[in-house]
């Protein structure tokens, strides 16, 4: 017990009134503190993708608005990018959007989602397609929707294909003596186990029915939006990986790089827009993080702890 906490206890003996007046303030006060830091990580959260209200746009009276596609593709990730294009679109000094791909790739339904949302777009604001570093398996699936894909020589592209790992611990599992017991209603229910190395016939069923129907989905996108056939496709499609320069005129159409890309665009837009200066911001979302890669994750039982009982109790 600290000096402060004797000397009230010694002051206030016998006033039980008094120490629980004392007790309840202690617990308002940590109220207002734990609030305070949820406030302030929601603000910056919010910040992070969705941006303030107005980005730096400088002395440019339109915009060009700059995307990484720099991620694992993943539902949220998804989710987040969808977002930021949507404000985006709601700025009237935005004039064009540019995709600059550095992703190897991810969830095949969320780059499915991505995919099929930008060539929408493409009929309300013009995107602009180019491969910086990378856009493999699934971020090649989202680049092959544009009308004319543009890459850095060096850039990889390709990895068409799916894969499925599967791990299993059942050597080490069995040396301990754990062993699952799962109850299921149809033979299939559970194809995969972290106790149990799949068989061949579950092998050849995941393969039939998950890995093969998604692969052939995958060819059919590219082969469409790259108006090749299957079979032309095919040399390409064995999950490679090519560096663009490789496949010019195949899987991309041109071969150029960032400054040109910007320069072309800044003309077109100039065109358009007689005596308007253009600018390039970067409109890119980031993870609702807190500022300097702090993150704040308040269970709900420690902070129960924190309201009643104050800091140390949150350490138990």
């Amino acid at each position: 017990m600290n000096i402060v906490s004797k000397l009230l206890k010694k002051t206030l003996s016998g006033n039980e009134a008094a120490i629980n007046r004392i007790r309840q303030f202690r617990q308002y006060v940590w109220a207002f503190v734990a609030l305070g830091f949820l406030s302030f990580e929601m603000f910056f959260g919010y910040w992070a993708v969705n941006g303030f209200p107005r980005l730096d746009t400088g002395s440019a009276d339109h915009t060009v608005a700059v995307i990484s596609i720099d991620e694992k593709i993943t539902d949220e990730y998804a989710a987040r990018l969808i977002g930021r294009i949507e404000k985006i679109k709601e700025r009237e000094d935005t004039k064009a959007i540019l995709l600059n791909f550095a992703s190897p790739g991810g969830s095949p339904s969320a780059s499915d989602e991505i995919a099929q949302y930008l060539k929408a777009q493409s009929e309300e604001i013009p995107i602009t397609y180019y491969i910086g570093s990378m856009a493999a398996s699934g971020g090649y699936f989202i680049a092959s929707v544009a009308d004319h894909l543009m890459a850095n020589p060096q850039a990889v592209v390709g990895s068409i294909g799916v894969i499925m790992p599967i791990v299993t611990a059942e050597g080490l599992t069995s040396k301990v003596g754990i062993k699952e017991h799962t109850l299921v209603a149809g033979s299939r229910k559970q194809a995969v186990s972290w106790f149990k190395t799949p068989t061949e016939e579950t092998k050849q069923y995941l393969q039939d029915n998950l890995l093969q129907p998604v692969y052939q989905n995958f060819l059919a996108h590219v082969a469409k939006h790259r108006d090749m056939n299957i079979s032309e496709l095919t040399k390409y499609s064995e999950g490679q990986i090519w560096l663009a320069s490789e496949v010019e005129h195949i899987l991309v159409d041109e071969i150029t790089h960032l400054y040109k890309v910007k320069a072309d665009m800044k003309k077109k837009l100039q065109e358009q827009y007689p005596g308007k200066e253009i600018g390039f911001v970067d409109a890119t979302p980031k993870r609702g993080n807190m500022p300097f890669g702090v993150e704040i994750d308040i269970k709900s039982d420690v902070l129960d702890r924190l309201l009643t009982y104050g800091p140390a109790s949150a350490m138990q």
